[in-house]
């Protein structure tokens, strides 16, 4: 498949789709640590060449489509573990963290961000909530909120959850942090968590929109793949009225059973291919 891809390495859409399809298959197998590292591997031996090809410079015939591709795998490779990517990337953080804010291209900064915080621990993450705080663009805000969902301790993500919650992220923004955080199957229980221990302050900040507070439920919970969490999931709010979010409270127990299911019935068949194909340790 990778000699296939590698001749389409210019092709955005091709890369988005596989990509994509491997990112569903990676968050469904988050929760079991030896499936999901095999992914992880796949993942980085899969892009790693293409990654290599594409680069960081940025051309002057560069198109939309390249720039987007270029962030794609730079962020895939990077976040699967590419030395490489890693090492530039923290380079390109560090200058502009020193006040060089040339040093990381706009369509990398996400990119970037990500792998920082991923690699950085506490101090990154700290760093780019300072950055949410005093940037004034939209995008940049943006930017920031997602990246800090790379976080890899349930410590970091409940304090990014507390901090969201406490006033600097505007209501309608507060599903960002979630979300971020609920693609990231390191901490995505965190949020689960959070939201059994802080569920009247959630529901009194968000309930004045109920939209908000159906939207911040559905991408905090639909992602997990365990029938024992769509259980707890019940249980929890069972007792509670769910006037105005019942719908999305019913979009995340279909999507945690499809995934459930999903996992139950294929787990067997992953790990044979990865094993036979070497990505099993």
């Amino acid at each position: 498949m990778s000699a296939i891809l590698l001749q389409a390495a210019n092709d955005h859409s091709v890369w988005s789709e596989v990509l994509a399809r491997l990112g569903t298959i990676r968050s469904t197998f988050a929760e079991d640590a030896q499936t999901a590292e095999g992914l992880r591997l796949f993942a980085l031996r899969l892009v790693s060449k293409a990654t290599d090809k594409v680069g960081w410079e940025f051309e002057p015939h560069d198109d939309y489509l390249i720039g987007q591709l270029r962030a794609l795998l730079l962020s895939t490779a990077g976040l699967a573990g590419h030395e490489g990517v890693i090492a530039e990337a923290k380079k390109r953080y560090a200058a502009y963290m020193s006040g060089d804010k040339k040093a990381i291209h706009p369509s990398l900064r996400s990119t970037v961000f990500k792998i920082a915080i991923k690699e950085g621990g506490q101090e990154a993450y700290e760093a780019v909530q300072k950055e949410y705080t005093t940037t004034t663009s939209v995008d940049g805000k943006e930017i920031a909120l997602e990246a800090m969902g790379r976080v890899q301790s349930e410590q970091l993500a409940q304090d990014y959850l507390h901090w969201s919650f406490s006033g600097p992220v505007a209501m309608q923004d507060l599903h960002t942090p979630a979300m971020a955080l609920a693609a990231n199957g390191r901490v995505r229980l965190a949020v689960w968590h959070f939201i059994r221990q802080n569920w009247p302050m959630i529901h009194a900040r968000l309930s004045g929109n109920m939209v908000v507070l159906e939207r911040f439920l559905r991408v905090s919970l639909a992602k997990f793949a365990s029938y024992e969490t769509e259980r707890e999931i019940a249980d929890f709010f069972k007792d509670k009225d769910q006037k105005g979010y019942d719908r999305g409270l019913a979009v995340v127990r279909d999507s945690i059973s499809n995934n459930a299911r999903y996992k139950e019935n294929d787990q067997g068949l992953v790990k044979e291919w990865l094993g036979a194909h070497g990505y099993l340790t």
